[in-house]
C-alpha cells in the first residue's frame, strides 16, 4: 500500500488475523471505534505498525511488528490493551500522547513485550508495561 494499509474508522470490529507487509505509512490505523484483534503480523511499515486514535478502544492478543518507526501509537483519548507484542527492528516501541487539541491524552497497557527501545509518553497520557520479557 502506498499509504495506510488497513484504515478502519467509526466501527466496532473483531479481526481474527491481520497480515500486512510494505505499507508506505501505517500498517494498521484505527480511530473512533471499538476494535479487537486476535493476531496481527505487520512488516515494513513506513511509520507505525499499529496506530490507534480519536477515542478508540483496542484490545489485541498477539501483535508482531517488524521494521517500523513506531510499533504502537495510542493517542487522543484512546485506550489500548495488548497482551503480547513482539517488536523487531523498531526505532521507538511505543508512543502515547495527545495529538489534537480537541482530545486529551491516551492510555496504553502492554502485558508482555520484547521491545526495549525508547518510548514517548506525554504528560497527559500513561504507558504501563507489565513485563518486558516473554
Amino acid at each position: 500500500a502506498a499509504f495506510d494499509a488497513i484504515d478502519l474508522d467509526f466501527s466496532e470490529i473483531i479481526v481474527e488475523d491481520i497480515n500486512v507487509s510494505h505499507a508506505g505509512n501505517d500498517c494498521v490505523d484505527v480511530s473512533s471505534g471499538r476494535y479487537t484483534i486476535l493476531q496481527a503480523r505487520v512488516l515494513d511499515c513506513g511509520d507505525k505498525g499499529l496506530s490507534v486514535g480519536e477515542k478508540s478502544e483496542l484490545i489485541a492478543q498477539h501483535v508482531s511488528v517488524e521494521r517500523a518507526d513506531i510499533a504502537v501509537s495510542s493517542k487522543d483519548f484512546s485506550i489500548v490493551h495488548i497482551e503480547e507484542l513482539d517488536g523487531k527492528f523498531i526505532r521507538n516501541c511505543f508512543e502515547v500522547y495527545q495529538k489534537k487539541q480537541e482530545f486529551g491524552g491516551a492510555r496504553l497497557v502492554i502485558e508482555n513485550t520484547n521491545c526495549l527501545n525508547p518510548n514517548n509518553v506525554d504528560a497527559y497520557s500513561s504507558l504501563i508495561i507489565k513485563s518486558d520479557v516473554f
